[in-house]
């Protein structure tokens, strides 16, 4: 298993010691008070800890993308695990996945953040959607959409994404603008029409 991480290293171009296992989480639940003694607690917070782990190592792999067994040797989980994780990352287009072959799938990373860009956080009660940029494939850029939910139990979770290519983004707002009069809603642009 060393031996597979030190060749994974070399052919992502990555330090040795980043890709020792992820400790598992210590946590003594019995020593925790006030909201957290439940088993399905304690499993939703260590699957949190667990995906929270595969996107860091996937962002690691960059553009040359990861298989579930190689994310398992990274993290120290088992491979179902990895693969679960990295499949829930999908779903919320935090990551993609290409099938190689017919039983080979290469996971790979949605869009390295933009920071420097901003996040602009849109709250309506226990829903957040989060708009950012990313920097997609060749240097380009593509808006990412995080829809966010808040409980008291679990705290903030990603519920669903999307991400548009920059040069969609005025075709976007144009279908979204026509749909929300449909609706009935007004706005300052319907507004400024009549």
């Amino acid at each position: 298993m060393k031996a597979n991480r030190e060749m994974l290293a070399r052919n992502l171009d990555i330090n040795r010691i980043a890709l020792e296992p992820t400790p598992r989480p210590i946590v003594d639940f019995d020593e925790v008070s006030d909201g957290i003694p439940d088993l399905a607690t304690r499993n939703d917070l260590t699957h949190e800890f667990n995906k929270e782990n595969v996107r860091k190592a996937l962002r690691r792999a960059d553009s040359n993308g990861a298989t579930p067994s190689e994310i398992a040797s990274l993290t120290g989980l088992t491979v179902q695990t990895a693969r679960k994780c990295l499949d829930e990352l999908c779903a919320t287009r935090e990551a993609y996945k290409l099938k190689r072959n017919r039983n080979i799938t290469i996971y790979y990373n949605n869009g390295k953040p933009r920071h420097d860009f901003g996040v602009e956080r849109i709250e309506d009660g226990n829903t957040t959607l989060e708009v950012s940029l990313a920097e997609g494939p060749s240097e380009s850029l593509l808006l990412h959409v995080t829809e966010k939910r808040f409980t008291l139990l679990e705290g903030e979770q990603v519920e669903g994404g999307i991400i548009v290519p920059l040069n969609q983004i005025p075709p976007l707002i144009e279908s979204m603008r026509r749909f929300h009069e449909l609706a009935g809603g007004e706005t300052e642009w319907s507004r400024k029409r009549t």
